[in-house]
């Protein structure tokens, strides 16, 4: 029987473009959302369906965002302008990168994945915090660690 775990200290890490296969974590981040394993799927039901029924057939695995805020710190590099290390920078320059997320259950899950950060929206409401919305669009496979 599964045991339910806490998702609070999920960690997302991106790359350092000048040194592969160190990660940095970013800083501050709020909910996260995706990745979505799933398939696209193709209706293939003929006039001939048995019980009147749709059918499908998978075609290529979905095109999938991992979505995030974080509580924006302008100092911090990971969340900054700088080409080489922040998300601004990414974003600008529409540069593919390699990010883990790492989640904190009693198997050390991680899932990474390429993705060119396709959203850093800076929010900066009257009442609040200062927030930058962000959403990595994934390209290629993933890879699976501790499941």
């Amino acid at each position: 029987m599964a045991t339910p775990t806490s998702s609070l200290g999920v960690i997302i890490s991106r790359e350092d473009p000048a040194s592969p296969g160190t990660y940095n974590p970013i800083g501050s981040v709020g909910d996260v959302s995706g990745p979505d394993f799933g398939s696209d799927t193709v209706e293939t039901t003929a006039h001939d369906a048995a019980a009147r029924r749709r059918t499908y057939i998978a075609t290529l695995g979905k095109s999938t965002q991992v979505g995030f805020p974080v509580f924006l710190d302008s100092a911090d590099a990971q969340h900054g302008a700088n080409a080489t290390t922040g998300l601004v920078g990414d974003g600008i320059a529409g540069s593919l990168r390699n990010f883990r997320i790492t989640y904190p259950d009693n198997g050390a899950m991680k899932i990474g994945f390429s993705a060119i950060v396709n959203q850093a929206e800076v929010a900066a409401p009257v009442e609040g915090a200062m927030m930058m919305n962000v959403a990595l669009q994934v390209s290629g496979a993933f890879t699976f660690d501790g499941f």
